[in-house]
């Protein structure tokens, strides 16, 4: 069966306006860090609309979902082997989050994220390359799964102190945001065809370097 190409450009529309979306939010000192302004939700309403929110309104967290599913979506692997690492963070980042809300704290977490952030930009500079390194083996799967407990980890800080249902309600909303985020960048960017993707690897090494930037002033804001 052959799929129609998707044009890029459509692609780029999608992705700038999540991240304009998550970056509006982002720069507003009522909503920084949390949905709720910093309260610990009550309810399971207040819950999952924290786990709904917390993705987009810190610019790191949606650079990073976005970024790494273009990142797998562009390199020439099988949809199989992109869903499981895509899988493998969400599984990963449940269980950081569960750790974080029982209090378990990430050292450094500012560049921990900063760091996270090298994990798609990499993947995305191998774009096009002759002999690319395919992210389905067991180092780029270790790597997803120690994201996904960096941010998971971070995810959790909302909710210390929160009764069960609203802790509950937060994680079933955090990982319908990400796993929708993460769909919607990944999957129409997994059925560009080969020769579409040829095509893009400029965008996807500028997207490298885009994510790269980013990780470098962050670290430097956390020094």
């Amino acid at each position: 069966m052959t799929h129609s190409p998707v044009p890029f450009r459509a692609l780029a529309v999608r992705a700038r306006g999540l991240l304009a979306l998550g970056l509006a939010l982002g720069a507003s000192p009522a909503l920084a860090h949390h949905p709720m302004g910093g309260q610990t939700p009550a309810t399971l309403l207040d819950g999952l609309l924290s786990g709904l929110g917390h993705p987009l309104i810190e610019p790191e967290h949606l650079l990073f979902l976005l970024g790494s599913a273009a990142a797998v979506a562009c390199l020439p692997i099988a949809r199989a082997q992109g869903l499981r690492l895509l899988g493998l963070f969400l599984l990963t980042g449940l269980m950081g989050t569960v750790a974080g809300t029982a209090g378990v704290a990430l050292p450094l977490q500012d560049a921990a994220l900063a760091v996270s952030l090298l994990l798609p930009a990499f993947a995305l500079g191998l774009s096009g390359a002759a002999t690319p390194a395919a992210p389905g083996g067991p180092r780029w799967a270790a790597a997803a799964g120690l994201a996904g407990l960096v941010h998971g980890l971070i995810y959790g800080e909302a909710v210390i102190g929160a009764e069960p249902t609203p802790v509950l309600a937060y994680l079933a909303g955090l990982t319908l945001l990400q796993s929708g985020l993460l769909g919607a960048a990944w999957l129409p960017a997994s059925r560009i065809t080969p020769a579409l993707r040829a095509r893009l690897v400029l965008p996807a090494r500028g997207l490298a370097l885009a994510l790269a930037s980013a990780s470098a002033w962050m670290l430097v804001g956390a020094a």
